[in-house]
């Protein structure tokens, strides 16, 4: 189920149950009346004014109602896909960092964004033209804005696959496919909640800070693997030193105690009586 339908249904309900309200009270009188063709022009013009105002609350104040955060967080709960992501893409030897907005759009929700590649260049711009969510697959198509419309990497599709959880979802996983050059990328992405990390995408600086850090944790795993391991080894290493050192002087000490010098001890022990 799209968990955006939620929005129409509460929108409905609320406004539905204000103008019937409305006009169960407007029309106590005229409902008491006998039939009369006054009457019946009373009802009806009742009848088209709760219908002008249903359409007003339900498609004009309601929205307005419905964009607040707070509110979408509550509808949404953790079907909630709203925010900044990042993404790490790759294909092959070609490796790029995207970030992508999720906001409230006319049909639900929009998604923008802009991937850049190791050198943090802008290399591709993305408006979304379709979207579909099933929870929790999103399936879109969208195109690249960044070059011109022959170019065979202009439009791509993909489907993302949101990590299901009892709280608010913040990674995804799937794939996009540019149409024309058939280069077709693995995606994986995470949601920024950290209030700083997301003042730091509004200067350069902070956005090279940012990415350079992500790139880090996406592309680098095998490095920072080895490193883990080395440094476990080392630790390994370590403790079995302090074990074996410990163990050799209390072999040290036990055989001072009953060898040749633990003996000569003994017996000056013995001559002076203590």
């Amino acid at each position: 189920m799209n968990p955006y339908a939620r929005f129409q249904i509460v929108s409905g309900a609320i406004s539905g149950a204000l103008v019937l309200a409305g006009f169960g009270f407007l029309s106590r009188e005229v409902l008491t009346q006998p039939l009369t063709l006054q009457v019946g022009l009373a009802f009806g013009g009742l009848t088209m004014a709760a219908i002008t105002i249903w359409y007003t609350i339900n498609h004009q104040v309601m929205p307005l109602f419905l964009s607040q955060s707070g509110v979408r967080d509550r509808i949404l709960g953790r079907k909630n896909i709203e925010g900044t992501w990042l993404q790490a893409e790759r294909a092959g030897d070609a490796l790029r960092i995207s970030v992508i907005n999720i906001s409230p759009g006319q049909d639900g929700f929009s998604m923008t964004g802009y991937a850049m590649d190791e050198h943090l260049d802008v290399v591709s711009n993305m408006a979304l033209d379709h979207a579909k969510l099933e929870w929790p697959f999103l399936s879109f198509k969208f195109r690249n804005t960044l070059v011109d419309a022959e170019d065979p990497a202009r439009e791509g599709f993909g489907e993302l696959q949101f990590e299901q959880s009892s709280a608010r979802t913040v990674r995804f996983n799937g794939y996009c496919k540019m149409s024309g050059a058939g280069t077709k990328f693995s995606i994986e992405g995470v949601r920024l909640t950290d209030f700083e990390e997301l003042e730091m995408l509004e200067t350069l600086e902070g956005r090279e800070d940012l990415v350079d850090k992500y790139w880090e944790l996406f592309f680098e795993r095998e490095q920072r693997r080895e490193e883990r391991r080395v440094a476990r080894k080392a630790k390994r290493t370590s403790r079995r030193s302090q074990a074996s050192g410990g163990s050799a002087e209390l072999e040290l000490t036990a055989a001072m105690s009953t060898g040749p010098a633990g003996q000569l001890k003994s017996k000056v022990a013995e001559a002076f009586g203590t």
